[in-house]
């Protein structure tokens, strides 16, 4: 092409105020000349500056600033037309508007629930007891307890953060898996629960019915007697009657076997030794000798008194005899007997 435009293509940001530069070059060995105005922008630019007039000498350049006047995104061209019927185009474009990028905002750190909770066993049947215990949790409070999200108790946190309590399953509980949890202020700390079979309620046993018992048939001597009346054989088979002909019956067989045991026959007595043994002889151990009397006292010396008018002194009366005692006289010896 005798003419050529260096960048052929000139592209603005969206608001952009800053001109950009295009060399325009002329590629023959002639002069070129342009159509007056050589150089003209479409709308939404403009020619801020240019150094090109209406001839360009043969392989010179020249330089047009372009200024972008409008809002993008828009196309455009920058044309210059030259003698005898040629045309150089440069082409233009303002970008599009790029968005304002929205700031990310800065997530909030979400608190991490601290301590942990367990539950033993950790499966029973409804209206069934587990032990349910925490530890780590705050100190010193009061916790709601929830089963599925559902508050059904509270727990009381000792100065270390641990709990014990016994937990009682609801008994509407439904399905299999559940988790009890206890809320601080961070959010639940759970366990998992299992629910168990429900256990089946003994069915009431049936109480017999009572069967009917069968009335007494009429003997014909009852019923002979009718009337409110009753037949000597009635009487005899109601108690105590009844009884006499067993008792008889009893005294008759007794009878029988005393009759029968004296009828039975005497065995004869074959010979007999009768041996007779005397007594043995009775031994009497002599009495054991009594020992003597002790001796007696001496007798006092005697005393005299004298009579009022008599020098001679009159000895005291002698004392009286003593009877034997019991030791002088010997014991009876029993007779011997054969």
């Amino acid at each position: 092409m005798p003419v050529t435009a260096d960048p052929s293509t000139l592209t603005f940001p969206n608001g952009s105020t800053t001109a950009q530069t295009v060399t325009i070059k002329n590629t023959t060995a002639g002069t070129i000349t342009f159509v007056n105005p050589p150089w003209i922008a479409s709308s939404g630019f403009s020619l801020a500056n240019s150094t090109c007039g209406l001839a360009l000498a043969p392989n010179a350049t020249c330089s047009i600033d372009v200024v972008a006047t409008a809002a993008g995104p828009r196309p455009g061209t920058l044309t210059g037309t030259y003698k005898p019927s040629g045309t150089a185009v440069v082409n233009l474009a303002i970008s599009a508007p790029v968005p304002t990028p929205t700031p990310t905002p800065t997530p909030t750190p979400i608190p991490t629930p601290v301590g942990g909770v367990l539950l033993n066993p950790g499966s029973a049947a409804p209206s069934g007891q587990v032990t349910f215990s925490g530890a780590g949790l705050p100190a010193s409070r009061n916790l709601p307890v929830t089963f599925d999200n559902v508050p059904f108790a509270s727990i009381t946190t000792d100065g270390s953060g641990n709990f014990a309590t016994i937990l009682t399953v609801p008994d509407s509980a439904t399905g299999s898996s559940h988790q009890v949890c206890v809320t601080e202020d961070a959010g639940p700390v759970c366990a998992p629960f299992t629910l168990e079979a429900r256990p089946p309620s003994p069915s009431p046993s049936p109480s017999p019915s009572p069967s009917p018992s069968p009335s007494p048939s009429q003997t014909p001597d009852a019923a002979v007697a009718g009337g409110g009346g009753s037949s000597p054989l009635a009487i005899l088979i109601k108690p105590p009657l009844v009884f006499l002909p067993i008792v008889a019956a009893l005294g008759l067989l007794a009878f029988l076997g005393l009759y029968l045991w004296r009828a039975r026959p005497t065995p004869p007595i074959g010979e007999v030794t009768i041996l007779h043994r005397a007594p043995e002889a009775r031994v009497y151990e002599a009495q054991p000798a009594t020992p003597p009397p002790p001796a007696p006292a001496p007798a006092p010396k005697p005393t005299y008194y004298e009579s009022p008018g008599s020098s001679a002194a009159v000895p005291p009366p002698a004392p009286p005899t003593a009877p034997p005692s019991g030791a002088d006289v010997p014991p009876d010896m029993p007779e011997a007997s054969d």
